[in-house]
């Protein structure tokens, strides 16, 4: 009448799977020996670890923040696309983008807008540079900021996900690539110029 009913071993069948569990035991430990050198010299070329951590919704983006906040950094760079964060974060009266402007943290800025629409208000930085890319030939539906030695992607496009990446070599590479994108985003300051040309092609 659905009783489960426990015996007990006899002590001689406990002695038997404890000798084979040690037989397992020294087994593992002649092969781990065998492995040892192998084990160590990878441990060396790989001394550099990457840190990962991953963040999902709303919640998520707001610890990364809160460590944004934390680590006192004095300058800050961004690429996003403007469209798709101010539709997951509209500005708030308070919100973090006030936070940056009240610590008098420096940034460089580069914003990628869909040019069949008025590019929305955005909040400038302290000493904010900010520079713009067309959707339409940069398809960009993220965010990658860069503080201190992390790098944070994030994507806007149908979820809430980060990554944020601490790893001294692979943020550099990261870091090099906003600048080629800062430099070529210098010859797109006519935003204006860019939306009527946008509007025209679709005539």
């Amino acid at each position: 009448k659905k009783k489960t009913y426990f015996i007990v071993e006899t002590p001689l069948q406990i002695l038997d799977l404890l000798y084979k569990q040690k037989e397992d035991v020294e087994s593992k430990i002649g092969r781990a020996k065998k492995l040892m050198p192998e084990l160590e010299m990878l441990e060396r070329l790989t001394k550099e670890r990457a840190k990962v951590k991953f963040y999902e919704g709303k919640e998520g983006l707001e610890l990364i923040r809160k460590d944004i906040f934390r680590s006192g950094l004095k300058n800050f760079e961004e690429i996003f696309n403007i469209n798709k964060a101010l539709d997951w974060f509209p500005v708030t009266p308070g919100d973090h983008r006030q936070f940056y402007y009240k610590k008098r943290i420096k940034a460089r800025m580069i914003v990628v807008y869909d040019p069949r629409k008025t590019i929305p208000k955005l909040p400038m930085f302290w000493q904010e540079e900010r520079r713009y890319l067309p959707s339409e030939k940069y398809p960009f539906n993220a965010d990658l900021m860069f503080y201190l030695d992390k790098a944070v992607l994030i994507s806007l496009k149908d979820n809430l996900i980060a990554v944020v990446l601490e790893n001294e070599a692979i943020v550099q590479a990261l870091k090099t690539l906003f600048e080629l994108a800062w430099q070529g985003a210098d010859k797109y300051t006519a935003i204006k110029a860019q939306q009527e040309k946008f509007k025209k092609s679709k005539k």
